[in-house]
């Protein structure tokens, strides 16, 4: 497990994960399936928390470089990112209304150093803490229960779910938390 020891006088930034909401790429490689990260070039390991980093490039005169600090920060936009369901229900909505193949949403939990933002938060580390795997009753349902076969070497709770209720149940659990 990678993880950065805290000072031993630092007190954490929260008591209890902060349970947010997010999306993910499913991908397939060698007959692995792995969780990917939407916009960044990063694949979440099973049983292991996603550990930030920053790769937020900085313009010094006449020069592009990468300053190494701890992510998150207040002054860079690195970190880990997941939002509140109000946040993230209008994209998730967009993004599996497009029909767009092998996209998961679920909850996940952030821990470590974490920053607040208007829209959500920016972790140092996390671990998805459960999955929905949107089907829309076309293509081969094969492939969904392949795809929840594979997801399974992350130990966490994965349901299968109808695209046309993905939406309604979503909010219903966010509700309860």
């Amino acid at each position: 497990m990678s993880s950065t020891a805290a000072a031993p006088d630092a007190a954490p930034d929260y008591i209890e994960p902060v349970v947010a909401w997010r999306m993910w790429r499913v991908v397939e490689r060698d007959d692995v399936v792995t969780l990917r990260s939407l916009f960044q070039d990063a694949d979440w390991p099973a049983l292991e928390p996603l550990a930030a980093r920053c790769t937020v490039p900085r313009l010094v005169p006449w020069r592009w470089v990468r300053e190494r600090h701890p992510a998150p920060t207040e002054s860079c936009t690195c970190g880990i990112y997941a939002a509140p369901w109000d946040v993230i229900a209008p994209e998730v909505k967009r993004i599996m209304g497009s029909r767009r193949p092998k996209i998961v949403v679920g909850q996940v939990s952030l821990w470590g150093a974490v920053v607040e933002a208007e829209r959500g938060w920016r972790a140092s580390f996390a671990y998805p803490r459960s999955l929905f795997v949107p089907f829309s009753g076309k293509g081969d349902p094969f492939d969904q229960f392949r795809l929840i076969s594979g997801l399974e070497r992350y130990e966490i709770e994965t349901e299968l779910v109808d695209l046309g209720s993905l939406a309604p149940k979503l909010a219903g659990i966010a509700k309860q938390a």
